[in-house]
């Protein structure tokens, strides 16, 4: 299971942040721990981004920009904020997805996260990682604020 980095702020007291699991689930690529691969040709799908509330306070994602190699191609305020990226054009090799999130929990403020995930887009199914068949993938990351 891939650990994407994400980090997260607010403009109030850093220990007061969300405590929350994301879960992004991706569909039509493999996920072989610290990135995932997709054929070119065949589209990057998001199909749900979702927050999970720690310490039994509720949490919610309130929108998501998502990034491609730095540069913003889709911002949804939808849910279940899915998003597909077509790879035709793509060149194969390494690349980036970055979904920079808003997030909301009962009793907490507001707060923005960013998750970096490393794709590389590989030329033909041949090259993906010896015994893997692209399907759903579901990625977690605990983003809890520091403690005193």
């Amino acid at each position: 299971m891939l650990l994407p980095l994400g980090i997260m702020s607010s403009c109030s007291d850093d220990d007061d942040l969300p405590d929350v699991d994301i879960t992004v689930q991706l569909d039509k690529v493999v996920d072989q721990g610290d990135r995932v691969y997709v054929v070119q040709g065949q589209p990057l799908v998001v199909t749900g981004v979702s927050a999970k509330g720690l310490g039994g306070k509720e949490a919610l994602v309130t929108g998501v920009s998502y990034l491609w190699d730095r540069i913003e191609v889709f911002y949804t305020r939808v849910d279940p904020f899915a998003f597909s990226i077509s790879t035709s054009a793509m060149p194969a090799g390494n690349h980036l997805l970055t979904l920079n999130m808003t997030l909301a929990q009962v009793g907490k403020p507001l707060a923005y996260s960013i998750m970096d995930i490393p794709v590389t887009v590989v030329a033909d199914a041949a090259d993906l990682p010896e015994g893997s068949e692209p399907g759903h993938v579901s990625l977690e990351s605990r983003l809890t604020p520091g403690r005193k």
